[in-house]
């Protein structure tokens, strides 16, 4: 069961970050080239994992403060009789004293627990990091693969205006002609392929 816990958590963190690197090239593309950087700051700033982790650590310091703090004084009263001539009234002062190391002990704990917060935190940043390092990768990759692609086109057209030069003027067969055609066509596919790998990339 932890094992299925921790699976779950990381698959949401991976959308997450997925998420956060789309919202960071959206948002950053109109005014440059996406770094890896920006797209770490971006995903560090705005995951709500690692906000709550944060969080935690705030409440662990609260609580490892408290820890270290002599119980408050308690006061109570009572009052026997509802006769204003006869009634008797009672105010008690009493002041915890803690013995046993009671104190040290919920200190060490509370510590314990502040390093904890800490801990998980870190690992959290580092999850987020392989992720979205993974993810800017695979962008980086399908960008790439969709560059090629398109000077592959326009070298596949240029072909097919060369080849129906050639036959124009008679120095090659309609076979020619046919072939560079094809050539394109496949190209076209290829092209298409990238550019719906680069959409799936950048989700």
């Amino acid at each position: 069961m932890p094992g299925l816990i921790e699976l779950t958590a990381r698959s949401r963190l991976k959308k997450t970050a997925s998420g956060l690197l789309l919202l960071a090239c959206t948002s950053l593309a109109s005014a440059s080239t996406l770094t890896l950087d920006q797209a770490l700051q971006t995903a560090f700033a705005s995951n709500p994992e690692l906000a709550a982790a944060q969080w935690e650590i705030g409440i662990a310091d609260g609580d490892r403060k408290q820890a270290g703090l002599i119980p408050n004084p308690e006061v109570s009263w009572e009052a026997e009789d509802t006769r204003r001539e006869s009634r008797t009234t009672t105010v008690m002062l009493s002041q915890p004293i803690e013995l046993g190391g009671k104190r040290g002990a919920r200190i060490d704990v509370a510590s314990r627990a502040q390093d904890a917060a800490g801990i998980e935190l870190e690992r959290k940043r580092n999850a987020l990091r392989a992720d979205v390092l993974q993810a800017f990768n695979g962008a980086q990759n399908a960008q790439q693969r969709l560059q090629l692609a398109r000077q592959s086109l326009q070298l596949a057209e240029h072909g097919l205006r060369v080849a129906q030069g050639r036959i124009e003027a008679g120095k090659s067969s309609p076979v020619e002609g046919t072939r560079a055609q094809v050539q394109l066509s496949e190209v076209r596919l290829e092209l298409s392929r990238a550019e719906r790998d680069q959409a799936n990339a950048y989700q």
